[in-house]
């Protein structure tokens, strides 16, 4: 039986060994590589070519999804999958755009995610309960709204993740404990920042505590 080729990208190196030690044990797997982050994934998947790579998504440098950008550009027969500590809305978006195999989170059980990486090869996507259920609260949040002829009242559309950035940013919370907060990097943080005011049209935090104000994200 030819076994299934799987990469695993984390720059937790605890993480990565203790995915590798549950794959390993699996008759069918074979881990042929391993990366610690975006660019490292690239080139060793351009080098070994994998049947499938489990990607973290939070990663230094090139971040996990635009890794995956680039390796799909590349090699477009590469399943991906998906691993993250949260579930995120925004996520989603970006790993359902990239046609990705699967979204799980990184507390899964060792058969779950042998079942997952099965599925996921053959072609069929698998995602984490609480990202299926986010799937659906989403989809009836919407249907709901619409049939009641209403609007989300989503000030200028702001994503949930945005939006929570948008408070902690408002409240004063520091780059980094929003980062360990939300379980991402001060870098992503950042690029939050620049991409919620870009589309609001706000020049700087000042602008952003009086957005957040008039539109009760946050109380005075």
């Amino acid at each position: 039986m030819e076994k299934i080729k799987i990469l695993v990208v984390d720059d937790h190196n605890l993480v990565r060994d203790g995915i590798i030690t549950m794959l390993t044990s699996c008759a069918d797997f074979e881990v042929v590589g391993e990366a610690s982050d975006g660019e490292e994934a690239i080139n060793k998947s351009y080098l070994i070519q994998p049947d499938i790579i489990l990607m973290d998504i939070i990663l230094p440098g090139i971040n996990g999804i635009e890794a995956s950008r680039i390796i799909r550009g590349k090699l477009p027969k590469i399943k991906i999958m998906f691993l993250s500590m949260e579930v995120s809305q925004e996520y989603l978006n970006e790993i359902i755009k990239i046609g990705a195999e699967g979204y799980v989170l990184k507390d899964i059980r060792k058969n779950e995610l042998a079942g997952a990486v099965r599925n996921a090869v053959s072609g069929t996507p698998y995602f984490s309960k609480s990202i299926s259920d986010l799937v659906f609260r989403k989809y009836y949040e919407q249907n709901s709204l619409e049939g009641r002829g209403e609007k989300a009242a989503t000030p200028a559309k702001l994503t949930e993740r945005e939006l929570e950035i948008v408070k902690l940013l408002s409240l004063g919370i520091s780059k980094k404990e929003i980062a360990d907060q939300l379980f991402i990097s001060p870098r992503t943080v950042d690029a939050h920042r620049s991409h919620i005011l870009e589309k609001l049209e706000l020049k700087g935090t000042v602008e952003l505590v009086k957005y957040a104000i008039k539109h009760q994200i946050i109380e005075i």
